[in-house]
C-alpha cells in the first residue's frame, strides 16, 4: 500500500522546494483570506445518500459545484455554520478545501538556443535600429527635396518684393499695378507658407511615424526573436536519450511495431497548454480551465510565467508532435488539457483536481489515460473523497497516472500513493533513480539528474512560449509513462484488414487498464548503475520494446510482451478436421460438435523481466459467426464458460477442454467462425484484475454445397 504526508506540490522540476515569499501570495490564496475576512470558508460536504444542495441555501452557503461520480459539492459557508452543517442527517461530512502549491521552479535554458537567441536579439535590435534610422535618412531627404521644389516659388517671391519696394520708392502705392503686384504676392506668400507647412507637417509625421514603428518593434523583440528561433529549426527532429535506449526505448516502438499513439486521448491535468504551438496544436481535443470556468485552458500569453510552462512542457513529452525540437513518445496522440493554476506563485486547490479527474472521465470527453504531475503528503479530510474519484475513473476503464514528489523521501505523494493510481519515479542517463526522486513507486522513467553542468543529461521540452529547456524532476517523468501507456493501447486496439485471412493477426485483442499496468510492470528493466531498491525503482524503468533485431528470448519490452501475449499464451487444439483443398483445417458441420482444447500456457518466463505465478484464471469462450459475405452474424453461440483454473506457475501449461455445437437453425453457408478467448486472472504480486480478449479465427465450416438441405427456423 502506497502513502505519504502535507501541502500539495505540482512536481515541477527542481529539487529544493523553495517557499515563496511572504509578499507573493497567489489569486487562490488572496480568494481563501478574503472568505477568511468574511467569516466563511471553503469545503466540501459528502453526503450518506443523494446529494442535498438546498443544505448550502440553508446555512447561508454559495454552491460552487456538485461532484457527479461521489456524493459531494463544493461550496463556500459561513464558519460559523459549519458545525450545524455537519450535524444534518444526510451529512456523512465536512473538510476543508486543499490549497496545492507549486515548488520553485528549476530548469536550464538550452544553451545553444540560447546562443541562437542573443545572436539573433542583436541582429533583430540591430536591424529595427538601422531601419529607424534609414526611415529617418529618408523622411530627411525627402523633406529636403519638397524644400527644393519651393524654391522656385521663393524666387518668384523675391521678385515682387523687389518690385513692390520699387513702386513704394517711387510713391506710386496707390496704383493698380502695386495693388495687382501686392495680391499676387500676398497669394504666392500664402501658397508658399501653406505648401512649407505640409511639407514641415509631413516630415514631422515622418518623424513620429518612425519613432513609433522603432518603439512598437522593440516592444516585440521577444515575440520576433522567439519567431526567427523557431523557423531556424529545419530538418529532422533530434530523438533524444529519453526516448532510446537509455530511456524507455519509444523509439523501437514506433519503428518495430510502427506505433505514434493514434487514436488514444491523454488527459493532462496542469497549468495549461498552449495548445497554438507547432508542435502540439494537431492533435488537441479541447479542454476546461478551472481556474476562470471556461472551456479555454490556455496559460497567460504572450509571456507566460515560469510555471505556466509547466503544463506545455510536459505535453511535449508526452504528445509532441516532432514538428518543431521535440518529438513526444506518443507523437500521434490526441490530448485535452485542463488547467488548474493562473499566476506565478501556482496554488491551485484539490477540488480543481478532483473536478478535472471528474471531466476526464465523463463520457461527453472520457479520456484513456489521466496525467498528473502534482502532488501532496496529505489531503487532510478529502483524502476518501479524492480517492473514491480516483477509484471511479479507473473502474471506468481509465489509466491514471501521477508523479511521486520531488523531495527524495521514501514516501510518494497523492494521488500517486492511491492503489488505483500508478506512481512515478525518475531515472537519470547513467542508469540510476534521481536523488530527489521520492520512493514508494510502481515504476520510474526518464526524469534527468537537475545537473545544469551538463545539461544534455536532463530532458529537451518547450514552454509556453515554444523556447527550448533543459528540465528535470518528477513531474517530467509522468508524461513518459502516460505516453508509453497510450502506445501500448493503440497496439491492443489496432485493427487489420476487414477480412484477413489469419485472424489471429488481423484482429485486435481487447484489454483492461489493469492488463495495460501489469504488462507495462512486468516489462520494466531493474536500474543497471545500482543496487536495485524496490522502494525507490518500484519494477524498475519503463521499457517500450527492444532494439531491432529483436534477441529471441526474453522478449523484454511492454510491446514486445503483448506481441508475445503475454501473461498466457493460448493456443487452440481442434480434434476434428475437414480436408479442404490442400489441407486440413478444424471443421465442424451444422448439427454437429466441435472438440477442442485450449492449451494455457503461463510464458511471463519468457515475456518479460521476471517470471511470475498467476492466480484465478477464468477463461470464457465465445463463439461469432461469419458468412461468405463477410457478414457478421452475432451474437454467436452461447458463451462457454470452462473450468477455473486456481494457480499456473511460470512455464507451466493447463489443459482445459470445450465442446461447441452448431445448431441446425443457422443460415447455410457458413465458411468460418471466430472464436473469442477472454481471461480474467491475477497475478502473484497483487490483486489487481487482468482482462484480455484473443481472437481466433481457426474453425472452418463446410463449403456450401454440403450444407444444402440443412433445415432453416
Amino acid at each position: 500500500m502506497k502513502k505519504g504526508v502535507v501541502y500539495l506540490f505540482v512536481l515541477c522540476l527542481f529539487l529544493p522546494v523553495v517557499a515563496h515569499s511572504d509578499n507573493q501570495i497567489s489569486s487562490t490564496e488572496a480568494y481563501l483570506q478574503e472568505l477568511q475576512l468574511q467569516g466563511k470558508e471553503r469545503v466540501v460536504v459528502t453526503f450518506k445518500d443523494a446529494v442535498d444542495p438546498s443544505l448550502v441555501d440553508k446555512y447561508g452557503g454559495i454552491l460552487i459545484r456538485v461532484f457527479s461520480t461521489i456524493k459531494a459539492l463544493v461550496c463556500e459557508i459561513p464558519q460559523e455554520n459549519i458545525d450545524l452543517l455537519k450535524q444534518e442527517e444526510s451529512v456523512k461530512d465536512v473538510a476543508p478545501d486543499v490549497v496545492m502549491e507549486f515548488p520553485e521552479g528549476g530548469r536550464e535554458r538550452d544553451p545553444d538556443e540560447l546562443a541562437l537567441f542573443n545572436r539573433f536579439k542583436k541582429e533583430y535590435l540591430a536591424s529595427i535600429r538601422k531601419e529607424y534610422h534609414d526611415a529617418i535618412r529618408q523622411a530627411r531627404r525627402e523633406y529636403l527635396d519638397s524644400l527644393r521644389g519651393l524654391l522656385s516659388k521663393r524666387r518668384t517671391i523675391l521678385l515682387y518684393n523687389n518690385l513692390l519696394r520699387t513702386y513704394r520708392r517711387i510713391g506710386r502705392t496707390n496704383s493698380s499695378v502695386y495693388r495687382s503686384l501686392l495680391s499676387k504676392h500676398n497669394e504666392l506668400l500664402r501658397e508658399y507658407y501653406a505648401e512649407f507647412r505640409r511639407i514641415l507637417s509631413e516630415y514631422r509625421s515622418k518623424l513620429t511615424a518612425a519613432k513609433e514603428n522603432h518603439v512598437q518593434l522593440a516592444s516585440e523583440w521577444r515575440v520576433k526573436v522567439d519567431e526567427m528561433v523557431a523557423l531556424s529549426y529545419t530538418g529532422t527532429v533530434t530523438v533524444r536519450w529519453n526516448n532510446l535506449e537509455a530511456g524507455l526505448n519509444s523509439k523501437a516502438a514506433w519503428d518495430n511495431y510502427n506505433l505514434d499513439g493514434t487514436g488514444i486521448k491523454i488527459a493532462i491535468i496542469d497549468t495549461g497548454i498552449n495548445y497554438t504551438l507547432e508542435n502540439l496544436n494537431d492533435h488537441y481535443l479541447g479542454g476546461y480551465d478551472f481556474v476562470y470556468d471556461d472551456d479555454d485552458p490556455m496559460p497567460n500569453m504572450p509571456t507566460p510565467k515560469i510555471r505556466e510552462d509547466h503544463g506545455t512542457e510536459v505535453a511535449s513529452l508526452a504528445v509532441g508532435e516532432g514538428a518543431i525540437k521535440v518529438v513526444g513518445v506518443a507523437y500521434n496522440a490526441s490530448y485535452y488539457s485542463l488547467r488548474m493554476t493562473d499566476d506565478d506563485a501556482g496554488h491551485p486547490l484539490a477540488t480543481d483536481v478532483m473536478a478535472a479527474i471528474e471531466w476526464a472521465t465523463d463520457s461527453a470527453h472520457k479520456a484513456d489515460i489521466i496525467s498528473m504531475s502534482l502532488g501532496t503528503y496529505s489531503l487532510g479530510g478529502l483524502q476518501q473523497a479524492f480517492e473514491t474519484i480516483c477509484n471511479n475513473a479507473y473502474n471506468a476503464g481509465i489509466l491514471l497516472v501521477a508523479a511521486s514528489g520531488n523531495d527524495g523521501v521514501s514516501d510518494c505523494w497523492y494521488p500517486a500513493a492511491f492503489e488505483n493510481v500508478i506512481s512515478v519515479g525518475a531515472h537519470t542517463i547513467d542508469q540510476t533513480v534521481a536523488t530527489f526522486s521520492n520512493g514508494s513507486v510502481d515504476i520510474v522513467a526518464p526524469g534527468g539528474d537537475g545537473d545544469i553542468i551538463t545539461p544534455e543529461d536532463n530532458l529537451y521540452t518547450v514552454g509556453a512560449d515554444n523556447r527550448a529547456w533543459w528540465a528535470w524532476g518528477t513531474s517530467f517523468a509522468t508524461p513518459h509513462v502516460s505516453a508509453l501507456l497510450a502506445l501500448q493501447l493503440q497496439y491492443a486496439r489496432r485493427t487489420g484488414s476487414p477480412e484477413p485471412i489469419d485472424f489471429n493477426e488481423g484482429k485486435p485483442f481487447e484489454v483492461n487498464n489493469g492488463y495495460l499496468w501489469e504488462v507495462m510492470k512486468h516489462s520494466a528493466q531493474q536500474l543497471t548503475s545500482e543496487p536495485y531498491d524496490p522502494v525507490y525503482q518500484g519494477k524498475g524503468k519503463i521499457w517500450a520494446a527492444e532494439t531491432d533485431p529483436l534477441p529471441p528470448t526474453p522478449k523484454d519490452g511492454s510491446i514486445d510482451c503483448m506481441a508475445e501475449k503475454w501473461p498466457l499464451n493460448p493456443e487452440v487444439e481442434y480434434l476434428n478436421y475437414l480436408y479442404r483443398e490442400e489441407g486440413l483445417y478444424p471443421a465442424y458441420y451444422i448439427g454437429t460438435s466441435m472438440y477442442y482444447d485450449v492449451n494455457l500456457t503461463n510464458n511471463t518466463n519468457t515475456a518479460g523481466n521476471y517470471a511470475s505465478d498467476i492466480e484465478n484464471i477464468n477463461l470464457t469462450a465465445t463463439q461469432a459467426y461469419y458468412q461468405h459475405e463477410g457478414e457478421i452474424n452475432t451474437p454467436g453461440a452461447p458463451i462457454e464458460v470452462f473450468p477455473a483454473v486456481s494457480s499456473l506457475t511460470a512455464g507451466s501449461q493447463e489443459i482445459l477442454s470445450d465442446t461447441y455445437y452448431l445448431p441446425w437453425a443457422l443460415v447455410p453457408g457458413l465458411n468460418r467462425t471466430i472464436l473469442d478467448l477472454e481471461f480474467e486472472l491475477t497475478d502473484d504480486t497483487n490483486n489487481r484484475l487482468i482482462k484480455v480478449t484473443y481472437p481466433y479465427a481457426n474453425i472452418w465450416c463446410p463449403p456450401p454445397l454440403i450444407n444444402e438441405g440443412f433445415p432453416i427456423e
